[in-house]
């Protein structure tokens, strides 16, 4: 995978990158503000991040996950795909538009990883999002340059790693819960954040590869970044760095979670889900369905560069 060729095609550019950051959710969350969340989020309390509290959907998130095991034992089993050879990553949009998802995002992902990790998945979860609004540090160095033409990605990129790869879920482990707090959610630049997990991905050594891409599917948004480049510079880098990654080994679905019954899939990707989402249990039958479906695409056969696929 050749991204910097893509962001050359499309006229794709970065006015700076040093303000970026990735970190790890323990960086900033320390174990009793991830316990507090997780009492929240699991006893149905409003977080002090979420306008809407996590519903009780106690019953039906036991059968979502019992159907989880069920489904990957069956796709494990009819594939021969095998689960301690394989990673599932997963990319979790951070942005404002979903800050009210942030509980629901918690309580499914804090059981897919542990059910997958049972089976042997290797599970990295990362989120996306920007460290500010309407631009950061870097908006303020293009205004101190006099304000070039065409700047390029003008906000400064947040990436927050929840599990590393090669990191097992275990009892009393937290880190998923940070998912929770989305008052840190701001801004979406995913064609960028998409072809950093592709790469991340693409260094471990494991046979079968697939990322998760959960997001409300809505065009790409960071406002300083659209206001002084072309309207359709970041969503036309977003198809372009897809493009890129379905070409490769590594196989990516998408999973529409939101509160808003019109969002929208992202072009040129497999995707699950779709309409309002209220509940874990919904959010986890529909990354069920997306594994069961990058399972499968692992246990196909990979096309060869000029040779057509056996169907």
């Amino acid at each position: 995978m050749d991204f910097a060729e893509v962001a050359r095609q499309t006229g794709y550019s970065i006015f700076t990158a040093e303000f970026d950051r990735v970190r790890n959710v323990r960086d900033d969350f320390g174990p009793e503000m991830l316990e507090q969340l997780r009492q929240q989020v699991e006893t149905h309390q409003r977080t002090e991040y979420d306008r809407i509290p996590s519903e009780n959907d106690a019953a039906a998130l036991e059968e979502a996950v019992a159907e989880l095991e069920a489904v990957l034992r069956t796709a494990l089993e009819e594939t021969g795909v095998q689960a301690s050879s394989s990673v599932i990553a997963f990319l979790v949009d951070n942005s404002g538009s979903l800050r009210d998802m942030g509980a629901v995002f918690a309580r499914a992902m804090s059981r897919v990883c542990r059910v997958l990790d049972g089976f042997g998945f290797d599970t990295p979860v990362v989120g996306h999002t920007t460290s500010q609004w309407k631009g950061g540090k870097s908006k303020v160095k293009w205004i101190e340059s006099g304000r070039p033409m065409k700047p390029g990605r003008l906000n400064d990129i947040l990436f927050t790693v929840y599990k590393e790869p090669g990191e097992p879920t275990v009892d009393g482990d937290n880190r998923l819960y940070g998912l929770a707090a989305s008052r840190e959610f701001k801004e979406n630049i995913d064609g960028e954040a998409l072809a950093w997990t592709a790469l991340k991905v693409d260094e471990l050594e494991v046979a079968n590869k697939s990322i998760v891409f959960v997001s409300d599917g809505d065009i790409s948004m960071d406002d300083a970044s659209v206001a002084y480049n072309d309207r359709d510079f970041l969503d036309r880098h977003r198809s372009a760095v897809i493009a890129e990654i379905e070409a490769s080994d590594i196989g990516l679905v998408h999973v529409v979670a939101s509160r808003d019954k019109v969002a929208a899939p992202v072009t040129g990707v497999p995707t699950f889900g779709g309409g309002e989402v209220f509940y874990a249990s919904e959010l986890v039958r529909s990354i069920t369905q997306a594994i069961d479906h990058a399972i499968r695409m692992n246990a196909a056969p990979k096309p060869v560069a000029g040779v057509r696929a056996t169907p």
